[in-house]
Protein backbone atom coordinates (compact mmCIF):
# COMPACT_ATOMS: atom_id res chain seq x y z
CA UNK A 1 0.00 0.00 0.00
CA UNK A 2 2.89 2.34 0.59
CA UNK A 3 6.67 2.44 0.54
CA UNK A 4 8.45 3.29 3.77
CA UNK A 5 12.03 3.78 4.89
CA UNK A 6 13.49 2.85 8.25
CA UNK A 7 17.05 3.46 9.43
CA UNK A 8 18.52 0.79 11.70
CA UNK A 9 21.26 1.19 14.28
CA UNK A 10 23.74 0.02 11.64
CA UNK A 11 22.96 3.09 9.55
CA UNK A 12 21.47 1.03 6.74
CA UNK A 13 18.18 2.13 5.23
CA UNK A 14 15.57 -0.53 4.56
CA UNK A 15 12.94 -0.01 1.90
CA UNK A 16 9.88 -2.12 2.51
CA UNK A 17 6.41 -2.40 1.01
CA UNK A 18 3.13 -3.47 2.59
CA UNK A 19 1.01 -5.10 -0.11
CA UNK A 20 -2.32 -6.96 -0.04
CA UNK A 21 -2.12 -10.72 -0.48
CA UNK A 22 -3.21 -11.14 -4.11
CA UNK A 23 -1.23 -8.18 -5.59
CA UNK A 24 1.77 -9.28 -3.53
CA UNK A 25 1.64 -12.72 -5.16
CA UNK A 26 1.69 -11.10 -8.59
CA UNK A 27 4.59 -8.82 -7.65
CA UNK A 28 6.70 -11.71 -6.35
CA UNK A 29 6.23 -13.82 -9.47
CA UNK A 30 6.87 -10.84 -11.75
CA UNK A 31 10.03 -9.92 -9.84
CA UNK A 32 11.50 -13.41 -10.22
CA UNK A 33 10.64 -13.50 -13.91
CA UNK A 34 12.27 -10.13 -14.63
CA UNK A 35 15.25 -10.57 -12.33
CA UNK A 36 14.54 -7.32 -10.47
CA UNK A 37 14.03 -8.83 -7.05
CA UNK A 38 14.04 -7.60 -3.45
CA UNK A 39 16.57 -9.05 -1.03
CA UNK A 40 13.84 -10.82 0.89
CA UNK A 41 10.16 -11.61 0.36
CA UNK A 42 7.52 -14.00 1.68
CA UNK A 43 6.77 -17.20 -0.25
CA UNK A 44 3.48 -16.07 -1.70
CA UNK A 45 2.06 -18.20 -3.24
CA UNK A 46 3.29 -20.92 -0.92
CA UNK A 47 4.44 -23.22 -3.71
CA UNK A 48 7.06 -20.85 -5.06
CA UNK A 49 9.67 -21.74 -2.46
CA UNK A 50 9.89 -25.29 -3.83
CA UNK A 51 9.59 -24.20 -7.47
CA UNK A 52 12.25 -21.51 -7.30
CA UNK A 53 14.57 -23.59 -5.15
CA UNK A 54 14.36 -26.30 -7.82
CA UNK A 55 15.45 -23.76 -10.45
CA UNK A 56 18.29 -22.45 -8.23
CA UNK A 57 16.71 -18.99 -8.01
CA UNK A 58 16.84 -18.73 -4.21
CA UNK A 59 19.68 -18.50 -1.71
CA UNK A 60 20.31 -21.49 0.57
CA UNK A 61 19.84 -20.10 4.09
CA UNK A 62 20.42 -23.35 5.96
CA UNK A 63 22.99 -21.61 8.18
CA UNK A 64 20.32 -19.19 9.41
CA UNK A 65 17.83 -21.98 10.11
CA UNK A 66 20.46 -24.16 11.85
CA UNK A 67 21.23 -21.37 14.32
CA UNK A 68 17.69 -21.63 15.73
CA UNK A 69 16.54 -25.03 14.50
CA UNK A 70 15.31 -26.18 17.91
CA UNK A 71 12.77 -23.34 17.91
CA UNK A 72 10.92 -24.63 14.82
CA UNK A 73 8.34 -27.36 14.49
CA UNK A 74 9.07 -30.27 12.18
CA UNK A 75 6.37 -29.10 9.78
CA UNK A 76 7.89 -25.63 9.58
CA UNK A 77 11.32 -27.05 8.79
CA UNK A 78 10.00 -29.41 6.14
CA UNK A 79 8.15 -26.59 4.41
CA UNK A 80 11.41 -24.81 3.58
CA UNK A 81 13.65 -27.87 3.02
CA UNK A 82 13.60 -28.04 -0.76
CA UNK A 83 15.55 -29.71 -3.56
CA UNK A 84 17.82 -27.71 -5.86
CA UNK A 85 17.89 -29.44 -9.24
CA UNK A 86 20.98 -27.51 -10.34
CA UNK A 87 23.06 -28.20 -7.23
CA UNK A 88 21.48 -31.68 -6.88
CA UNK A 89 20.95 -31.32 -3.13
CA UNK A 90 18.44 -30.20 -0.55
CA UNK A 91 18.66 -27.18 1.69
CA UNK A 92 16.59 -24.62 3.52
CA UNK A 93 15.57 -21.96 1.01
CA UNK A 94 13.48 -19.96 3.45
CA UNK A 95 13.29 -19.13 7.15
CA UNK A 96 9.92 -20.00 8.72
CA UNK A 97 8.37 -17.17 10.68
CA UNK A 98 4.68 -18.05 10.76
CA UNK A 99 2.36 -21.04 10.51
CA UNK A 100 -1.19 -21.28 9.22
CA UNK A 101 -4.12 -23.51 10.00
CA UNK A 102 -7.04 -24.43 7.77
CA UNK A 103 -10.03 -22.72 9.40
CA UNK A 104 -13.80 -22.84 9.24
CA UNK A 105 -15.04 -19.25 9.21
CA UNK A 106 -18.21 -18.69 11.24
CA UNK A 107 -20.50 -15.68 10.87
CA UNK A 108 -21.45 -14.99 14.49
CA UNK A 109 -24.36 -12.55 13.79
CA UNK A 110 -26.13 -15.14 11.64
CA UNK A 111 -25.66 -17.87 14.25
CA UNK A 112 -27.16 -15.54 16.85
CA UNK A 113 -29.94 -14.43 14.51
CA UNK A 114 -30.93 -18.10 14.25
CA UNK A 115 -31.33 -18.22 18.03
CA UNK A 116 -28.04 -19.91 18.93
CA UNK A 117 -24.81 -18.92 20.68
CA UNK A 118 -21.30 -19.66 19.50
CA UNK A 119 -20.96 -21.90 22.56
CA UNK A 120 -23.73 -24.12 21.14
CA UNK A 121 -21.56 -25.25 18.24
CA UNK A 122 -20.62 -28.95 18.68
CA UNK A 123 -17.01 -30.06 19.06
CA UNK A 124 -17.18 -33.16 16.83
CA UNK A 125 -17.02 -32.90 13.05
CA UNK A 126 -20.28 -34.49 11.91
CA UNK A 127 -22.27 -32.66 14.57
CA UNK A 128 -20.38 -29.44 13.77
CA UNK A 129 -21.46 -29.42 10.12
CA UNK A 130 -24.98 -30.65 10.92
CA UNK A 131 -25.37 -27.73 13.33
CA UNK A 132 -25.11 -25.20 10.50
CA UNK A 133 -27.76 -27.02 8.50
CA UNK A 134 -30.10 -26.30 11.40
CA UNK A 135 -28.94 -22.67 11.48
CA UNK A 136 -29.92 -22.39 7.81
CA UNK A 137 -33.38 -23.83 8.51
CA UNK A 138 -33.96 -21.31 11.32
CA UNK A 139 -32.84 -18.42 9.13
CA UNK A 140 -35.01 -19.56 6.24
CA UNK A 141 -37.98 -19.69 8.60
CA UNK A 142 -37.32 -16.00 9.32
CA UNK A 143 -37.34 -15.18 5.61
CA UNK A 144 -33.56 -15.01 5.17
CA UNK A 145 -33.12 -16.46 1.69
CA UNK A 146 -29.76 -15.16 0.55
CA UNK A 147 -27.45 -17.22 2.80
CA UNK A 148 -26.59 -20.89 3.24
CA UNK A 149 -25.54 -22.79 6.34
CA UNK A 150 -22.41 -24.15 4.67
CA UNK A 151 -20.27 -22.52 2.02
CA UNK A 152 -17.35 -24.68 0.87
CA UNK A 153 -14.94 -23.62 -1.89
CA UNK A 154 -14.94 -26.48 -4.38
CA UNK A 155 -13.59 -24.93 -7.56
CA UNK A 156 -10.51 -26.33 -9.31
CA UNK A 157 -8.22 -23.33 -8.69
CA UNK A 158 -7.12 -21.22 -5.75
CA UNK A 159 -5.73 -21.83 -2.28
CA UNK A 160 -9.05 -22.08 -0.43
CA UNK A 161 -10.49 -24.88 -2.62
CA UNK A 162 -7.20 -26.74 -2.23
CA UNK A 163 -7.54 -26.42 1.55
CA UNK A 164 -11.12 -27.74 1.44
CA UNK A 165 -9.97 -30.72 -0.63
CA UNK A 166 -7.30 -31.42 1.98
CA UNK A 167 -9.91 -31.29 4.76
CA UNK A 168 -11.80 -34.17 3.22
CA UNK A 169 -8.77 -36.06 1.92
CA UNK A 170 -7.26 -36.20 5.40
CA UNK A 171 -10.60 -36.86 7.10
CA UNK A 172 -11.06 -39.94 4.91
CA UNK A 173 -7.55 -41.26 5.59
CA UNK A 174 -5.63 -39.88 2.62
CA UNK A 175 -2.91 -38.05 4.54
CA UNK A 176 -0.33 -40.46 3.08
CA UNK A 177 -0.63 -38.91 -0.38
CA UNK A 178 2.86 -37.47 0.18
CA UNK A 179 5.19 -39.44 2.46
CA UNK A 180 7.85 -37.97 4.72
CA UNK A 181 10.52 -38.51 2.06
CA UNK A 182 8.60 -36.22 -0.32
CA UNK A 183 7.35 -38.98 -2.59
CA UNK A 184 3.87 -38.84 -4.12
CA UNK A 185 1.68 -41.93 -3.57
CA UNK A 186 -1.28 -41.59 -5.93
CA UNK A 187 -1.39 -45.39 -6.34
CA UNK A 188 -1.82 -46.02 -2.61
CA UNK A 189 -5.24 -47.71 -2.22
CA UNK A 190 -5.98 -45.70 0.96
CA UNK A 191 -5.24 -42.43 -0.83
CA UNK A 192 -7.36 -43.42 -3.82
CA UNK A 193 -10.27 -44.39 -1.59
CA UNK A 194 -10.03 -41.12 0.34
CA UNK A 195 -9.92 -39.03 -2.84
CA UNK A 196 -12.96 -40.67 -4.42
CA UNK A 197 -14.87 -41.37 -1.22
CA UNK A 198 -18.57 -41.64 -2.00
CA UNK A 199 -19.56 -38.56 -0.09
CA UNK A 200 -21.25 -35.69 -1.95
CA UNK A 201 -19.94 -32.26 -1.04
CA UNK A 202 -21.88 -28.97 -1.21
CA UNK A 203 -20.75 -27.05 -4.28
CA UNK A 204 -20.71 -30.02 -6.68
CA UNK A 205 -22.83 -29.75 -9.80
CA UNK A 206 -25.41 -32.33 -10.85
CA UNK A 207 -23.06 -34.30 -13.11
CA UNK A 208 -20.43 -34.58 -10.37
CA UNK A 209 -23.00 -35.81 -7.86
CA UNK A 210 -24.19 -38.47 -10.30
CA UNK A 211 -20.63 -39.70 -10.70
CA UNK A 212 -20.38 -40.09 -6.92
CA UNK A 213 -23.81 -41.46 -6.01
CA UNK A 214 -25.38 -42.46 -9.29
CA UNK A 215 -28.75 -41.18 -10.50
CA UNK A 216 -31.40 -40.36 -7.86
CA UNK A 217 -34.55 -42.42 -7.36
CA UNK A 218 -36.65 -39.38 -8.20
CA UNK A 219 -36.32 -35.62 -8.67
CA UNK A 220 -38.77 -32.87 -7.78
CA UNK A 221 -38.58 -29.22 -8.80
CA UNK A 222 -39.51 -26.62 -6.19
CA UNK A 223 -40.94 -23.25 -7.16
CA UNK A 224 -40.63 -20.43 -4.65
CA UNK A 225 -41.24 -16.72 -4.43
CA UNK A 226 -37.70 -15.94 -5.60
CA UNK A 227 -36.26 -16.83 -8.98
CA UNK A 228 -33.97 -19.64 -7.87
CA UNK A 229 -34.02 -23.00 -9.63
CA UNK A 230 -34.30 -25.56 -6.83
CA UNK A 231 -34.37 -29.33 -7.21
CA UNK A 232 -34.68 -32.10 -4.61
CA UNK A 233 -32.96 -35.39 -5.44
CA UNK A 234 -34.19 -38.41 -3.47
CA UNK A 235 -32.02 -41.47 -2.86
CA UNK A 236 -33.06 -44.90 -1.50
CA UNK A 237 -31.07 -44.47 1.74
CA UNK A 238 -33.25 -41.50 2.74
CA UNK A 239 -30.83 -38.81 1.57
CA UNK A 240 -32.36 -35.73 -0.02
CA UNK A 241 -29.92 -33.56 -1.95
CA UNK A 242 -31.04 -29.97 -2.50
CA UNK A 243 -29.70 -28.15 -5.55
CA UNK A 244 -29.93 -24.39 -6.13
CA UNK A 245 -29.21 -23.15 -9.63
CA UNK A 246 -27.56 -26.45 -10.52
CA UNK A 247 -25.22 -26.68 -7.50
CA UNK A 248 -25.59 -28.91 -4.45
CA UNK A 249 -26.37 -26.61 -1.52
CA UNK A 250 -27.25 -29.00 1.31
CA UNK A 251 -27.97 -32.61 2.19
CA UNK A 252 -30.79 -33.79 4.42
CA UNK A 253 -31.86 -37.16 5.79
CA UNK A 254 -35.48 -38.18 5.84
CA UNK A 255 -37.49 -41.38 5.91
CA UNK A 256 -40.78 -39.71 5.05
CA UNK A 257 -40.22 -38.58 1.48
Amino acid sequence: MSNRSRRRASGNTIEYTITPYAPQRQKVVAAIQTGVVPDMFVNNPGEIIALYAWDDKLVDVSDVVESQKEEFTETALLSTYCYNNIEKKRGHYGVPFTMDVLPNHIWRPLVEKAGYKIEDIPKTWDAFYDFFKEVQKKLRAQGVRNVYGLGLNTTTNGGDPNAVFNYFLIAYGGQGIVSRDGRLHLDDPKVKEAAIKKQPTPGLDAAEVKRVLGPPRRVTKVRGAIKVSEEHWFYPDGSVLIFNNGLLSRIEKTQNK
